[in-house]
């Protein structure tokens, strides 16, 4: 397995790597397309303390139709 010069040695970088591997693998298996893009762009303001380019409620409405949309996807599986 090639690390694309990724030091694992190093914790820091082994658990980005875990985190950014589960999120995107549960996105794809909740069927939602998603811009790693604007994944990214989002920890990193996060992180560096910037303020949101949504505000809080938008946010919060944005993940309440996420939940909306996982649970619907999961019934139709379900065949309800």
């Amino acid at each position: 397995m090639a690390n694309e010069g990724l030091d694992f040695q190093d914790e820091s970088v082994r658990l980005g790597y875990s985190i950014g591997f589960q999120v995107g693998g549960d996105f794809i298996r909740q069927g939602q397309e998603i811009d790693p893009e604007f994944v990214m762009k989002g920890i990193r303001d996060a992180l560096a303390g910037t303020d949101p380019l949504l505000t809080p409620l938008e946010m919060k409405n944005v993940l309440i139709e996420l939940g909306k949309n996982i649970a619907r996807m999961e019934m139709l599986k379900k065949g309800r």
